[in-house]
């Protein structure tokens, strides 16, 4: 990922199973030929390690995408998810989050941890405030209400567990339920200048009551 160009998304998704956690590494590239995304596969695929199966290329339309996905998400479970940016080295994340998907409740849970290409830079001047050149989620995904305890709880503490080397969360797939969040989901600036806004514009909390603003700044 350090030569791909930003045409490349990488994506690890990490799934418990009874015989041990599995890793998955998809490479995703947008071109505009077979052509020109095969010689990109290839090249990346130079430095793979002797231990991945490789599968592939294939050409893969949105549709595939989804049907790719939905297996991962089914219809009727019950779930809790959180995330992470991180500018730290990709191995330490994912490693982190390999040894907590094997202590997950259900083997149903998964998780995934995309890293930016080197040709992509930081945003600087985005819509979400924190930000990294790394992304995981991870998802809960169990059965039963009489499991919601133990998977909520294994979710906070495995995000508790790599926090330190993180920079924040992203607030569409954050546990805003969560009264202790440990990672923030806006900048301290940017806090500071939605508390602001609230002060001048919503001082009685019509559209943002103030239960939902600390979730949301992440005091």
């Amino acid at each position: 990922m350090a030569k791909a160009p930003a045409c490349v998304e990488f994506t690890a998704k990490v799934t418990p199973t009874p015989s041990g956690t599995v890793i998955a590494a998809v490479t995703t590239v947008f071109a505009r030929t077979d052509a020109e995304a095969c010689a990109i596969h290839a090249a990346i695929g130079e430095g793979a390690p002797e231990a991945l199966q490789v599968i592939g290329p294939m050409p893969t339309p949105f549709s595939a995408l989804y049907e790719a996905t939905e297996p991962s998400m089914p219809k009727g479970r019950r779930y809790a998810v959180d995330t992470l940016w991180s500018d730290a080295r990709y191995g330490e994340i994912l490693g982190r989050i390999v040894r907590d998907m094997a202590r997950a409740p259900s083997e149903a849970s998964v998780a995934l941890v995309v890293l930016r290409p080197n040709a992509v830079e930081t945003p600087v001047d985005a819509a979400f405030s924190c930000h990294g050149r790394i992304f995981g989620a991870l998802y809960a995904i169990w059965e039963g209400d009489e499991d919601d305890a133990a998977n909520t709880s294994w979710l906070r503490a495995a995000i508790d567990a790599v926090a330190a080397v993180c920079t924040g969360a992203y607030v569409g797939e954050a546990d805003l339920e969560r009264p202790d969040r440990t990672l923030p989901t806006l900048s301290s600036e940017v806090q500071a200048r939605l508390a602001d806004l609230r002060a001048a514009y919503d001082p009685k909390g019509l559209f943002i009551r103030r239960s939902e603003f600390r979730s949301i700044a992440a005091e």
